[in-house]
């Protein structure tokens, strides 16, 4: 399935070089930007800098990702319209945008390739990934 996806994930999975799949959501971008994030998933951050929004903010501005195929790949971008201008976030990740899809809170229904690609990832590769999710999912 993986290879359905785009040309490099199986290239980066085949030869062990290391690989990350990244989804940026509300709660993220507005992280990167300072913004409060109200009672969210049973979280809250109020208006400013915080630690997960910078160390977010260098994970993006990471210069090895330029030039290195086997950077992240950004399978999920929230719509920035209400956080910030999307050419000033785009500009900030060192990702081709063609890599880049369109993500919004219902990104499990809309993206069932997401999940296909995790259960492959998972059965292919048991006991050598880390997947961090903030919540359950019924997905």
């Amino acid at each position: 399935m993986a290879a359905l996806i785009s040309r490099p994930y199986p290239d980066s999975m085949n030869n062990n070089s290391g690989l990350a799949f990244i989804r940026l959501g509300d709660g993220e971008m507005k992280l990167l930007f300072g913004l409060s994030i109200k009672t969210l998933d049973q979280w809250s951050m109020p208006r400013g800098e915080s630690k997960l929004g910078k160390d977010l903010r260098k994970v993006l501005h990471y210069p090895k990702y330029q030039y290195n195929t086997f950077s992240p790949f950004y399978y999920g971008i929230y719509d920035t319209k209400d956080i910030c201008p999307f050419h000033e976030l785009l500009s900030m990740i060192y990702q081709h945008p063609k890599y880049l899809t369109y993500a919004n809170l219902f990104v499990n229904s809309n993206y069932p390739s997401t999940k296909l690609l995790y259960q492959s990832l998972i059965r292919d590769h048991r006991k050598k990934i880390i997947l961090i999710i903030n919540n359950e999912t019924s997905s």
